[in-house]
């Protein structure tokens, strides 16, 4: 069976147990049991900006991530969307890049932080940034011009692994897929719930 296309605003979010140069066959797979057609057909594309997409017109779109040995991806149903992930981990410069990067505000708080807090809530405001950047199609050097409204943007977190989702629409509950290293791919998606769900990961 055919997994059915997101409806607006449920987003599908596979957690893959792949590193980034490992990601492409699964990548293909997935999105090819979502348009029923096989993974060969599948052909990605990117934009100026370097945004990945599929070559060809489809109901659905696309966005991944990759960070500490794991890829996500996010799956529309044909509204732009950006995810990201980062693996929690503290550096000398993260003060300095957050505010750099970050509102005078937001970057304030995290240096206001104890120590051991503070690697945690770069990441959380990191990934929110670019998955929101992710979602307009553009990266770093260009300013944002978008006007984000509440629950457009979701953070999440699955151990040291924190992530956001963006959209332009609303996102309400996303549906998330795990696919472990020794699965193979010719499973991927023979049942929509064929998947078990991560029973650890938080909403944030």
């Amino acid at each position: 069976m055919m997994p059915r296309l997101p409806s607006p605003g449920i987003p599908h979010l596979w957690w893959i147990d792949a590193e980034a140069q490992e990601v492409a066959p699964w990548r293909a797979g997935i999105l090819a049991r979502y348009l029923g057609v096989l993974p060969a057909d599948i052909r990605i594309v990117r934009n100026r900006f370097g945004k990945p997409m599929l070559g060809d017109p489809a109901p659905l779109a696309f966005n991944t991530s990759h960070s500490g040995g794991w890829t996500v991806l996010a799956i529309s149903g044909g509204e732009p969307i950006g995810v990201d992930i980062e693996a929690v981990q503290a550096f000398p410069e993260l003060g300095a890049v957050a505010h750099v990067h970050f509102a005078a505000d937001v970057a304030a708080g995290i240096h206001a932080l104890p120590a051991g807090r503070r690697a945690r809530a770069f990441a959380r405001e990191w990934t929110r940034l670019e998955a929101r950047l992710k979602c307009a199609g553009h990266g770093f050097g260009r300013r944002e011009t978008a006007s984000w409204r509440e629950g457009q943007i979701v953070s999440f977190s699955l151990g040291t692994i924190v992530g956001a989702i963006a959209s332009e629409v609303p996102l309400m509950a996303p549906r998330w897929y795990r696919i472990a290293r020794s699965q193979p791919r010719t499973s991927i998606g023979e049942r929509r719930s064929g998947l078990p769900p991560i029973a650890d990961l938080e909403l944030a």
